[in-house]
């Protein structure tokens, strides 16, 4: 039986949700908490199906050929420990403890480091910042 991240399931329907709803509602992105503090902006999928990849992208095709190459030296299996689930926000904003503010193109977060979620419209959400 395969496993899957629980996390990772609520974070797509979350996607799904903001996606779906845009006719009818004002979401146009998302408000992740985390450790750190809060990330807000756009979530996207980790194949983005562009010329240009996201780092997630880069990093999960890296880790199979690692796995792979790994499995030819030394002629033995290996089990990944830990689901390594991921999720990407791109036009994201992160906003520390202290209210530091980084805007930064793209962002990828392990799901295990999400601590709640709540769909938001962007531009209202940072208007409130202030």
């Amino acid at each position: 039986m395969s496993k899957i991240s629980s996390k990772y399931l609520n974070l797509e329907g979350l996607s799904t949700l903001i996606e779906s709803s845009k006719k009818t509602s004002e979401f146009n992105g998302a408000l992740i908490m985390t450790s750190f503090g809060m990330v807000i902006g756009k979530l996207a999928p980790v194949y983005s199906g562009t010329d240009i990849p996201h780092a997630a992208e880069l990093v999960y095709d890296y880790k199979e050929e690692y796995v792979k190459s790994f499995q030819e030296e030394y002629k033995e299996d290996i089990e990944i420990i830990g689901d390594g689930s991921l999720i990407v926000i791109e036009d994201a904003t992160i906003i520390y403890g202290n209210n530091l503010k980084v805007d930064i193109e793209e962002i990828t977060i392990h799901c295990s480091d999400v601590i709640g979620f709540s769909p938001i419209n962007i531009e209202k959400f940072k208007g409130n910042l202030s």
